[in-house]
């Protein structure tokens, strides 16, 4: 039997072949969700905690002074060729374990009082990842370029049972192309267009 809410992210690039690049940039994107969603989950605790504001600012700023050196809260489960497809699953004993190690002292406080743990249970076992889409879609309008892919699209997979959620990415490729000129010759050029 499962130990709580599992999110799987499953991220999918739909035709053509993967280069190093794109293959870093898919990796990239599962790694920036992944870390995102912690993080807003941390903060959904922390209201459902009725924690002070400043206790929220604090959690994230430590977040980001960790940054990339606190461990993905993320598992890789299947990467698929052909028509590219990664799925990373998020379990929440293991959001439970980065909530109480990295994050904020008091949540490690809260777990030696038996009625605050009670609460931390609760929101694990029935409000998380309950808002990953939207905070999904939100990181990928912040940022929707991972190398060359872009995020055509985010959306919720119907679920197997009420304790699985199943979000898919669905990306492009986008070549892109630097072309270098003098700027003397590009001014000539759009003159010139501009007058016929």
């Amino acid at each position: 039997m499962k130990e709580g809410r599992q999110l799987y992210l499953r991220m999918i690039i739909e035709e053509g072949e993967l280069s190093p690049t794109d293959f870093i940039g898919l990796f990239e994107c599962a790694d920036t969700m992944s870390r995102h969603i912690a993080e807003q989950e941390a903060l959904n605790l922390f209201e459902f905690l009725k924690m002070p504001s400043d206790w929220k600012l604090e959690t994230l700023t430590r977040i980001h002074q960790l940054g990339r050196r606190v461990p993905s809260p993320a598992e890789v489960k299947t990467v698929k060729r052909g028509s590219w497809s990664i799925e990373i699953l998020l379990a929440s004993p293991v959001l439970l374990f980065f909530l109480k190690h990295y994050v904020h002292p008091i949540v490690k406080a809260a777990w030696d009082d038996s009625l605050l743990r009670k609460k931390i249970v609760t929101f694990i076992r029935d409000r998380v990842f309950l808002g990953s889409k939207r905070q999904i879609e939100d990181q990928a309008i912040k940022k929707p370029r991972y190398r060359n892919l872009k995020i055509k699209s985010v959306g919720e997979l119907e679920s197997i049972s009420d304790e699985d959620f199943e979000i898919e990415i669905i990306f492009e490729k986008q070549e892109i192309l630097e072309v270098r000129a003098p700027l003397g010759e590009l001014v000539k050029e759009f003159i010139a267009k501009l007058e016929r």
